[in-house]
């Protein structure tokens, strides 16, 4: 007798065991599913009284454990995006993708809530500002140049398609100088080249450090003319000075007529204030892309922009343009 009820005992310990060891196994293969860590707890999962669920109240349809392409509702992001077209992943032909991964539909006036439109670098917002006064190129393209110093430029497509347009040439003994700052005269010249603007020599003196027969002295009176620049009240212009990344993204927009009167700011970077001067410019081009923060999330506006990096903001702006 007392040998059958210890048997007894020893079976439902076992069974027990079992099925704790069971359950514990489908906790770890939820566990896997969504990008979620192991070992998570019912709370954790939102597993329903069948004992289904999945991270953010997912589920798990093909009660495999874990959440994949399988299962109807499958979410790579975790943001419990919509499969409209019912291939199993969320993504380009579904009405609420977003290529943040973030879904996000502008319908709470967050941060980064405005889908991109355009291809490639000439990707823009909802909010991009037809430029009033942009002329589209109908010339006929320069035969493109290869840089002495090419291996050394690392956005080679803005500026092919900037030399072709015959917006920047590069130096006379045939090198580019991607690393070197852009200064106020070169600004001027890439800016009013890519507005197509008509530029003649001036035949009276702008600025006590403009005479008329440096390369720059027309652009500098065009860009004058136009109210792009106003210059020192010492009376100078400061061709040779560097000129910093707000104050390039300023002169640029304002070149393009850009209205940002009542543009909204509300979404900077880490190091730029929402009440600085520059901060409707920088908010616009951090909204349309023409600009990257460093790995920091800084966006270092005192600091100048190289040539590489100044052709590559004007010929992301210039693609948008054509297509807005």
């Amino acid at each position: 007798m007392n040998t059958s009820i210890k048997l007894l005992s020893t079976v439902t310990a076992l069974a027990i065991i079992t099925t704790l060891g069971a359950s514990s196994v489908f906790a770890k293969g939820h566990g896997q599913g969504g990008g979620q860590g192991q070992g998570m707890n019912n709370q954790e999962m939102n597993i329903d009284a069948n004992g289904n669920g999945t991270p953010d109240g997912q589920e798990d349809f093909d009660n495999d454990g874990i959440l994949n392409k399988d299962d109807a509702d499958y979410d790579k992001t975790g943001m419990n995006m919509h499969d409209d077209d019912g291939d199993g992943i969320p993504n380009k032909d579904d009405s609420d993708y977003d290529k943040t991964e973030l879904n996000m539909n502008n319908k709470d006036g967050g941060k980064n809530e405005d889908k991109m439109k355009g291809q490639g670098k000439g990707k823009y917002s909802e909010k991009a500002i037809k430029s009033s006064n942009y002329k589209k190129f109908t010339g006929e393209l320069k035969e493109k140049k290869n840089f002495s110093d090419k291996n050394r430029i690392k956005n080679q497509d803005a500026v092919s398609y900037l030399q072709e347009r015959g917006i920047i040439n590069g130096y006379e003994d045939g090198s580019f100088n991607p690393e070197n700052s852009v200064n106020r005269a070169e600004a001027l010249k890439i800016i009013l080249e890519a507005l197509g603007e008509e530029v003649t020599t001036p035949t009276t003196q702008e600025f006590t450090d403009v005479p008329v027969n440096q390369w720059f002295a027309g652009y500098v009176s065009k860009a004058k003319e136009k109210g792009i620049i106003k210059g020192y009240s010492d009376g100078s212009f400061g061709a040779s000075k560097t000129v910093s990344k707000v104050e390039l993204l300023k002169i640029l927009i304002e070149a393009f007529e850009i209205d940002l009167s009542s543009y909204p700011v509300s979404d900077l970077y880490e190091d730029a204030s929402l009440d600085a001067w520059f901060a409707s410019y920088l908010q616009y081009a951090k909204d349309n892309n023409l600009v990257d923060a460093d790995a920091n999330g800084n966006i270092n506006p005192s600091q100048g922009m190289t040539r590489d990096e100044f052709s590559e903001v004007v010929y992301r702006l210039l693609q948008q343009q054509e297509n807005i």
